[in-house]
């Protein structure tokens, strides 16, 4: 009865183990982006989120990357523009809360210029905007145009 008992004890501590491994992988390390980007010049979409995520959340997550993937391929490609979800719950990131004024889960844009932060502004509409997705997309595309767009 024991012999049977052993080799599935050991299957069950090593998937554990494996688990174990995922989720600390997953979470250890930073994955964040840095705080100022190293490019001449670089408009940074963050998405600003915590540990818990909502439907509302994911949404505007979900949104927020389409409207920018959709209308900044060669942006993004070049490195002009640069999609960045940023856990705000994780130690190295919780300056951004006081760097940009967070209340909630939010997008903001920012410019950069050689590592310094030019401007910057909270697309604090998201939440009013997210169950028309039209709209959203179009206030997401049209203030990081403006950004973008400024020489």
């Amino acid at each position: 009865m024991k012999a049977t008992k052993t080799p599935a004890l050991l299957l069950s501590a090593f998937a554990l183990c494996a688990v174990g491994f995922a989720i600390w992988k997953d979470t250890a390390g930073p994955k964040q982006p840095q705080s100022a980007p190293v490019a001449p010049r670089q408009v940074v979409v963050y998405y600003f989120h915590g540990d818990a995520h909502c439907a509302a959340c994911d949404r505007i997550e979900s949104l927020g990357r389409s409207a920018v993937q959709g209308a900044f391929q060669d942006e993004l490609r070049a490195g002009l523009v640069v999609w960045s979800p940023v856990n705000t719950d994780r130690k190295p990131n919780e300056h951004f809360v006081s760097d940009y004024g967070l209340l909630t889960r939010s997008i903001v844009v920012a410019e950069f210029r050689n590592g310094q932060r030019k401007r910057w502004k909270n697309l604090d509409r998201v939440w009013e905007l997210l169950d028309d997705s039209k709209a959203f997309t179009r206030y997401v595309q049209d203030e990081v145009a403006a950004y973008v767009g400024a020489p």
